[in-house]
């Protein structure tokens, strides 16, 4: 429907008509030829409006901004394979003045987390996950109202229970009642990486990688995409001399440098690290030109852990961004999983 009415110019009124089946577009311009009109077929099964739910397992009231800012930041990482259907969610873990939005594949996550007495506001810490289907309205519906908040609740139905296990957002006058999902879907822990020891850490200039990964990502031809073919690229990082040698060996060849800005290492000061090209290409993407990125591993072989808002030297634990202005403390973390294969 929202074709159909683009379809025609913006200083035109329209005539919208029910003819049996069909609406019937007609425009108001008058010209020589016929009147401009088109018709728009209609279903005509009943459209069932689930029942709400009067009481709640879950709730909470978070800015809308928040929650706004923490989907764009980690949507990109969701999941596709109907064989990993917990991937095709993402999950909001929810305590007071506290909320971790969390997204992946499977091979690659995305982790943001925020604190703030203003951020969310809920009686008893809780999680909540939401399929990808339903997310493009959820954002379609929230940057249509400028209000400050967002009140989430979750039900969870019981044995012959004639209520719907729903999902409810209101926002403004809007009410969004989300149903058709899993509240029973097992999402796995990220925190075992978030709080994994890493003997090796490195800090790099997120704008030093800018030119290096197009120039990665110009070897990943346009054969190889129609052939769905992996685009490896391999990191090699060495403490001690402070560069990063970043290298694919597709059909097109890049051997390119990055120099580090601190290193911190137990014994052997250097780690041959290798994930999927694009992993750290739609990393950057997300990415401020004067973020700091620290860099860590265990092994060449477990999840390489990337910390954004770092600072130019290794920092140990969590790394946040401070906002004074909104009296918030902000941490953006991605982890990936190594390309092993040979």
């Amino acid at each position: 429907m929202l074709n159909t009415v683009n379809s025609f110019a913006l200083n035109e009124t329209l005539r919208i008509t029910l003819n049996g089946t069909e609406l019937e577009f007609r425009s108001s311009a008058v010209t020589d030829a016929e009147p401009a009109e088109q018709t728009l077929p209609l279903d005509n099964a009943d459209v069932v409006v689930p029942a709400l739910a009067s009481e709640f397992d879950k709730e909470m009231t978070v800015r809308r901004d928040v929650l706004v800012n923490a989907m764009n930041k980690i949507l990109f990482s969701i999941g596709f394979e109907k064989f990993r259907p917990e991937f095709l969610y993402w999950i909001m873990r929810v305590k007071n003045g506290n909320l971790r939005a969390v997204c992946g594949d499977g091979a690659r996550f995305a982790v943001y987390e925020i604190d703030g007495d203003s951020v969310v506001k809920t009686k008893k810490p809780f999680d909540l996950c939401v399929h990808k289907d339903q997310t493009p309205v959820v954002q379609k519906i929230f940057s249509l109202f400028p209000d400050d908040e967002v009140t989430i609740q979750s039900y969870a139905r019981g044995d012959n229970d004639s209520l719907m296990d729903q999902i409810v957002m209101k926002v403004g006058s809007a009410t969004m009642i989300l149903v058709g999902h899993d509240p029973g879907v097992k999402w796995p822990n990220e925190s075992k990486f978030l709080e994994r020891e890493n003997s090796f850490k490195y800090v790099t200039a997120a704008s030093d990688w800018e030119l290096i990964m197009k120039g990665v990502m110009a070897t990943y031809n346009e054969s190889m995409k129609k052939t769905n073919q992996i685009h490896p690229v391999q990191t090699i990082f060495n403490g001690e001399e402070k560069i990063v040698n970043v290298i694919t060996n597709a059909q097109m060849k890049a051997n390119r440098k990055i120099k580090l800005r601190d290193a911190k290492f137990d014994g052997e000061s250097k780690i041959d690290f290798t994930c999927v090209s694009s992993y750290v290409a739609d990393m950057l993407k997300h990415a401020g030109p004067d973020d700091a990125i620290q860099i860590e591993f265990t092994n060449d072989k477990a999840p390489a852990v990337f910390r954004l808002f770092a600072s130019d030297t290794v920092t140990d634990g969590p790394i946040q961004k401070v906002n004074a202005a909104t009296d918030t403390k902000e941490q953006y973390t991605l982890f990936f999983a190594a390309y092993n294969r040979k």
